[in-house]
């Protein structure tokens, strides 16, 4: 989504993920005058002027170069995301007050202004600003929410298993390159993570957010992003149709099972039949049916949603699932166990106490 809203001349924003570490960044150097904090904003978020760089603030430090695309950028795949240093810091200057401390909000909004600048991108009058929270926790998004109490949260969800099935698949790709090792604690990870999916960021925003479905996005693009601009309250944009960063051609991360820029059926069509088998995709149904049916998924299971079929297919899921027999591979006995049951508690639990879910965009 973010690299759709990347090039609309109405959006301000910075490449998706980068600025995810913004609020552990104010937590440090909020408190330092005007001059020295743009020289630091500069030196912890070198990504966003060299993608090939690692930040040094530690929840956006993974978020640069081949593991998220800046190094493939354009139609030929060969330019790395940049943005001028001089300009950016010409542009602070002239909008904050010299040497003096400024609040988090100013110093927000001025950032995504002076970056705009840095990369050429001219912004219509009364452009709104774009920003990847992720998975961040619970004081940023506050945080952001008491900066911009008009914010609107934009979630992204995706057929569940589909999405257990994507991130698992990830996962044995980077044991494979040996960047990770097997882990038993992944299988519950990856499956319980889903049950947050559409949660409000905060308890308050709800009716200030909207679920977007992946599906809907490769499916019906046009219509999907009429109806972000609609509630974000933005004009149509043909830029809205292509996937860019800093207005180069983005073609994914490289831990994507599709190397493609924008939209494409194959990847809302994923089976992962290696890691799902026909047997775990009726089980992970049955799990996820109360929840993800409030979002269209699993329309062609109606029993499936009722909480006494639930209670009646239940020890079902006291088989282990192929995820998990993946991962249990040489881990210590009792930490297999400890995740086993660990999982199915947790799932009975989020079953019978449900999270909110906010409402779809259409």
């Amino acid at each position: 989504m973010s690299s759709l809203l990347d090039n609309h001349p109405s959006v301000a924003s910075t490449p998706d993920c980068v600025l995810m570490g913004f609020y552990e960044f104010w937590t440090d150097f909020g408190d330092l005058p005007s001059n020295e904090l743009i020289d630091t904003f500069v030196d912890q978020f070198a990504t966003l002027f060299i993608g090939s760089k690692p930040s040094k603030v530690h929840r956006s430090a993974n978020c640069y170069g081949d593991a998220v695309g800046f190094n493939t950028l354009g139609e030929a795949r060969d330019q790395t995301l940049s943005a001028d240093i001089g300009v950016f810091r010409n542009s602070m200057l002239e909008m904050l007050p010299d040497n003096a401390t400024v609040t988090r909000r100013l110093f927000f909004q001025t950032l995504h202004v002076a970056y705009a600048n840095a990369i050429g991108h001219r912004l219509e009058t009364g452009a709104i600003i774009s920003f990847g929270l992720h998975t961040t926790p619970r004081h940023a998004a506050t945080a952001f929410a008491d900066d911009f109490p008009d914010c609107r949260f934009l979630h992204m969800a995706r057929d569940p298993i589909q999405t257990l099935g994507s991130q698992f698949r990830a996962h044995v790709e980077a044991v494979r390159l040996g960047l990770r090792t097997y882990d038993p604690t992944v299988p519950s990870d990856v499956t319980l993570t889903r049950f947050f999916s559409g949660k409000p960021a905060l308890e308050w925003v709800k009716f200030q957010s909207r679920v977007v479905r992946l599906e809907d996005l490769h499916r019906q693009p046009k219509k999907t992003m009429m109806a972000v601009c609609g509630w974000l309250g933005i004009p149509w944009d043909d830029s809205l149709m292509q996937s860019t960063m800093n207005g180069l051609k983005y073609w994914n991360d490289n831990t994507s099972a599709h190397q493609v820029s924008g939209f494409s059926e194959a990847i809302v069509s994923q089976r992962h039949e290696a890691y799902i088998t026909r047997f775990d995709r009726f089980r992970y149904t049955l799990i996820f049916s109360p929840r993800f049916s409030r979002m269209d998924y699993f329309d062609g299971s109606p029993l499936m949603r009722q909480f006494p079929i639930f209670l009646f297919l239940s020890p079902l899921i006291l088989l282990p699932f192929r995820t998990e027999r993946i991962m249990f591979r040489g881990a210590p006995l009792m930490k297999c166990v400890k995740n086993y049951v660990s999982m199915r508690l947790r799932i009975c639990q989020y079953i019978l106490k449900p999270h909110d879910i906010v409402p779809m965009i259409f």
